[in-house]
């Protein structure tokens, strides 16, 4: 998976939700759209300290139409095409010019029904990520639990209407993919979702045939059997996770928790990683947020220990600058720390700091 795709759900979330509430009242077409860009120094990648000009780390860059057609009867035609890009470059994220495109029906009592490549429910967990402002580094070394959200192609989903708080949806998607698809074979996708006040929680589930691992990111020097260090991709035969997430709002203050199980099989190998997530947020003022996270990842005999910090200072409704800072150290027979979309460190341990500037439109 490519690590441009983390957060639909955070600001790119946010603002689409809000034109899909626009889109509503009238039938329309919106263009919206995040860029996210700065500097970025890591203590140890390769054994050497980097600094470099990054994007799309705190916000994924990307741009995206979508629209609504009212067809009578609370009922409406939906459109969606997103784009990633990386800024620095010009480059089109991943090899498909648009990454997240459905079309469907939408009704207010019956619900969504939607066709295309869209993002499995494993999305759904990632508001209960608690240094979510932490960026795409905060996501486990490989995001072997696809919790910074990927998609499934060729898929049919559905999403329910809200019931007093209580929402659900499933999803599958046909084996009919090319190699570099996220599933060479069929997936399926369900989600349980509620919400009361304060509290929020979600259970969900994706199974997938045929899913791509970057191995070389791990961290592990061995994975399914595979020496980590000389294999960068690998397809799983299946890989199936199960997520948990649930958050509570004191105020100004919002704790998150996150479970994530994810079981890969390849041939006569198994392998299990397990991810422990919890942390909080602090809207200081309006204009001025502090994240922080603990994470601990189990990946069989392998461990990596994370903790994460981040302050944002919005300069605006659509403008924000922000800093983050992560550190990782790893312990087993031949693990190193490797923050994700950092790559390995030579040793146990890895530090970075941050600065940014995000802009959404």
């Amino acid at each position: 998976m490519n690590g441009k795709q983390f957060f639909k759900l955070a600001t790119a979330g946010v603002l689409a939700s809000a034109a899909c509430h626009a889109a509503y009242a009238q039938s329309s077409v919106q263009l919206f759209g995040i860029i996210d860009s700065g500097l970025t120094y890591v203590s140890n990648v390769g054994g050497h300290a980097k600094i470099a000009a990054t994007d799309g780390i705190q916000r994924n860059n990307f741009w995206g139409i979508q629209g609504a057609e009212d067809l009578g009867g609370g009922t409406q035609a939906i459109f969606r095409l997103e784009n990633y890009f990386a800024l620095n470059t010009g480059a089109i994220a991943g090899s498909a010019f648009f990454t997240d495109t459905y079309v469907g029906l939408r009704d207010r009592r019956l619900g969504q029904l939607s066709f295309g490549r869209q993002y499995d429910f494993g999305s759904n967990l990632v508001r209960y990520i608690a240094c979510l402002e932490c960026g795409v580094y905060s996501v486990q070394n490989a995001d072997l639990d696809r919790a910074a959200g990927d998609h499934l192609s060729n898929t049919i989903q559905y999403k329910s209407p809200n019931f007093a708080g209580l929402t659900f949806g499933a999803m599958y998607g046909f084996g009919q993919n090319a190699t570099g698809s996220s599933n060479l074979g069929r997936a399926y996708s369900l989600l349980v979702q509620y919400e009361n006040g304060p509290f929020s929680g979600a259970l969900m589930t994706t199974n997938i045939n045929g899913s791509p691992v970057s191995t070389s990111t791990i961290g592990a020097a061995e994975f399914l059997g595979v020496d980590t260090t000389k294999t960068s991709t690998i397809y799983a035969d299946q890989r199936r996770i199960f997520g948990a997430g649930a958050s509570y709002r004191f105020g100004a203050i919002t704790a998150m928790a996150m479970y994530t199980n994810t079981h890969f099989t390849l041939q006569s190998q198994h392998a299990t990683d397990q991810v422990v997530r919890a942390g909080v947020t602090w809207l200081a003022r309006p204009d001025v947020l502090f994240s922080a996270m603990e994470t601990v990842d189990c990946l069989d005999g392998d461990r990596w220990y994370s903790s994460y910090a981040s302050a944002t200072y919005l300069l605006s409704k659509r403008t924000r600058v922000y800093v983050d800072a992560a550190y990782q150290r790893a312990s087993g027979a031949g693990a190193v720390a490797s923050i994700y979309q950092i790559g390995r460190s030579s040793t146990n341990t890895q530090e970075l700091v941050r600065v940014g500037l995000v802009q959404t439109f």
